[in-house]
C-alpha cells in the first residue's frame, strides 16, 4: 500500500519486511512496481526490528536523497535489545533520515514510539496511503522552507 502511494507521486522507494525472529527481505527496490498482491511475509509476535533497521542505515548511508524518510508499521511491543533500537535510530538520525511510526490500532499510544521522530495511531491498515500522503505532504513542505 505505502509502495503504491509513493510510485504515484513518483516517489524511489525500497520496502523492507522484517518477522519476528529478525528475518528481514527487500520486498521492492526504488525501481520496482508494486503489484495488486502484497508479498507475503510470516510474522508471530515480539518482533525484533534490529537488522531490518541496521538495513535500513546501510540504504540510507548510501542514499544522495535530500529527504530520507523511514516509515515503520506496527501493530505492537517490539522484541530484542532497545539499547540496540536506540543506537540504530540515532545512527539514522544522525543521517538526517526522518522516521514516522505507524501504529495500528493503538500500539503507538500503548507502546511509545521506539525513538521514531514521530508516531501515530491508525485506526486499521487501510488508513496507510492517507497517512503516507500526509507524511509526504509535510516533508516537501519542510523541504520548500
Amino acid at each position: 500500500v505505502l509502495k503504491r502511494s509513493f510510485d504515484k507521486l513518483s516517489i524511489p522507494t525500497t520496502v523492507l519486511l522484517w518477522d519476528y525472529a529478525t528475518n528481514t527481505r527487500v520486498a521492492y527496490r526504488p525501481g520496482d512496481k508494486a503489484g495488486p498482491i502484497v508479498p507475503n511475509f510470516d510474522s508471530g509476535g515480539g518482533t525484533d526490528p534490529t537488522e531490518a533497521l541496521n538495513q535500513a542505515v546501510r540504504i540510507f548511508y548510501k542514499s544522495q536523497a535530500a529527504n530520507k524518510v523511514l516509515i515503520t508499521v506496527t501493530d505492537g511491543t517490539w522484541g530484542g535489545d532497545e539499547t540496540r533500537h536506540k543506537a540504530v535510530m540515532k545512527t539514522l538520525q544522525q543521517l538526517n533520515v526522518s522516521s514516522l511510526l505507524l501504529g495500528i490500532d493503538n500500539a503507538v499510544k500503548n507502546n511509545g514510539k521506539h525513538d521514531h521522530s514521530e508516531g501515530h495511531d491508525m485506526k486499521t491498515v487501510a488508513d496507510l496511503p492517507k497517512a503516507a500522503t500526509k507524511l509526504v505532504s509535510n516533508l516537501m513542505l519542510r523541504a520548500d522552507n
